[in-house]
């Protein structure tokens, strides 16, 4: 029914799209393939009048490209036909925006934690200078490593 209409340049409603897009999830795998190639060459045929809707239509199929096509030279074809590698930069650019912000959090936590090591590196440093230093007495290391934990 819904070739007959892209066929006949009929307008889709938003169900068939839908519906569409979802043949070749419900494709059996000894047909899946052929299946799937064939609502790409529909998808690339139809005209859409909203290129939201296009775009997740093909976001559907591509996945479905790679669950059905075997062969990565027809997977390519096939996505070339439906223009997915421009679909793909977009949604590529929007998850990296998405998480551009994630990421500097995460960054401005590893700086921080890295200061608190570097702060605690200092403090065992300063510590281990004393416990090694000849010059003082065994009575007055521990007076000062005894006030350096009750500092802390």
């Amino acid at each position: 029914m819904i070739k007959d209409k892209i066929d006949n340049n009929e307008k889709l409603t938003y169900r068939d799209t839908i519906a569409l897009a979802l043949i070749p999830t419900l494709a059996q795998d000894h047909i899946a393939e052929k299946v799937t190639e064939e609502v790409c060459h529909l998808i690339e045929k139809y005209q859409f009048n909203d290129n939201n809707l296009r775009s997740n239509i093909c976001f559907i199929i591509d996945v479905m490209i790679d669950r059905n096509i075997r062969d990565k030279n027809k997977q390519k074809e096939l996505r070339e036909e439906l223009n997915m590698e421009e679909t793909r930069t977009i949604i590529r650019k929007l998850i990296e925006e998405e998480n551009k912000d994630a990421l500097k959090e995460k960054d401005r936590i590893i700086e921080e934690k890295n200061k608190e090591l570097e702060e605690k590196d200092r403090k065992l440093e300063n510590i281990n200078s004393i416990i090694n230093n000849k010059n003082i007495d065994e009575k007055a290391k521990v007076n000062v490593l005894s006030s350096l934990i009750i500092a802390k």
